[in-house]
């Protein structure tokens, strides 16, 4: 068993567990046996790139959390290939909306 397949096997057993699934459902969900299910998340077996997809489906998260524990919230990248369009004079004043923005928003969250 190594370390990889572990951390793997527990983040599908602690989102099996917070969707309140049995082992069961999500074998029916999946379309995997209960038994492989259990090596998984016991970390005793690894899976191929289609049984990880079919348990991220019937998890509803990404393959990415589950292999990584990375859902990805934090992605920028989308916002920086827009800014990257913009000429200096409109880069300045996004960079200004953003400064206001997040003004605003660090206020409310201390509310």
């Amino acid at each position: 068993m190594n370390d990889f397949n572990k951390e793997v096997g527990e983040r599908i057993y602690k989102l099996r567990k917070s969707l309140k699934l049995s082992r069961e459902e999500l074998s029916e969900l999946s379309d995997i046996s209960d038994r492989f299910i259990y090596d998984i998340e016991t970390g005793q077996k690894g899976m191929s790139a289609a049984t990880l997809m079919r348990i991220s489906k019937a998890l509803r998260v990404t393959s990415d959390y589950i292999l990584f524990g990375d859902d990805n919230k934090n992605d920028i990248s989308f916002i920086t290939e827009i800014l990257k369009k913009f000429d200096k004079d409109t880069l300045e004043s996004a960079e200004k909306i953003l400064i206001e923005f997040s003004k605003a928003v660090v206020k409310v969250k201390d509310k």
